[in-house]
C-alpha cells in the first residue's frame, strides 16, 4: 500500500504534468496563428509526451494501491511577447518540474519508498533531456536572432520532430 504522504504528493504531480500539457499546447496554438507550424508541431508533441506522464503517475499510484485524485487544471497564459519569450517560459517550466521531481524524489527517501524513488529515477533522467531540448532550441533561436531565414530553418528542423 502507497505512503498517504507519497500518495498526495504524486497526485499533485498529476496536476503539473497536466498542466503542462495544456500549456504546451497554449504555446503550440500561438506559434499555429503566428505561421510557424513546425513550432506548433513540436510542442503539441510535446504536450502528448506530458500527457503521457501524467497517466504513467495514474498507473503507479494504482497498482501501489492508491487512490488518484484530479484537481482542476489551471488556464495556461495564451498570449507572449515574442516567439523567443514562448520558448524561454517553457524552459522555466521544465525547470519548475524538474524541482518538483526532486522534491518528490527526497520525500520518497524521507519515507523510505524505494519502489516509488526507482520509479521517479526515470522522471529525472527525462527532466534532464526536456531542459536540455529546450535550451538547444533557445540556443538556436539566439543564434539566428531576428532572422526570418533563420526562424524558418529552425521551424523546419522542429516539424521533423516525431
Amino acid at each position: 500500500m502507497i505512503n498517504e504522504r507519497i500518495e498526495n504528493e504524486l497526485n499533485k504531480q498529476i496536476t503539473k504534468e497536466f498542466y503542462s500539457a495544456y500549456m504546451y499546447l497554449a504555446m503550440s496554438t500561438y506559434f499555429f496563428e503566428e505561421g510557424l507550424t513546425g513550432f506548433q508541431h513540436w510542442l503539441k508533441e510535446q504536450a502528448k509526451e506530458e500527457c503521457e506522464h501524467a497517466m504513467k503517475f495514474i498507473n503507479y499510484i494504482i497498482l501501489q494501491g492508491g487512490k488518484v485524485k484530479l484537481e482542476m487544471i489551471e488556464t495556461p497564459p495564451n498570449e507572449w511577447e515574442c516567439h523567443l519569450c514562448v520558448m524561454e517560459t517553457a524552459l522555466e517550466h521544465e525547470k519548475y518540474i524538474s524541482r518538483s521531481i526532486l522534491d518528490l524524489v527526497k520525500i520518497a527517501e524521507q519515507e523510505d519508498d524505494k519502489a516509488t524513488q526507482n520509479f521517479l529515477d526515470t522522471f529525472v533522467d527525462e527532466q534532464v533531456e526536456e531542459e536540455a531540448s529546450f535550451r538547444d532550441i533557445i540556443r538556436r533561436l539566439n543564434m539566428v536572432g531576428d532572422s526570418e531565414s533563420g526562424w524558418v530553418l529552425v521551424d523546419k528542423e522542429l516539424a521533423e520532430r516525431g
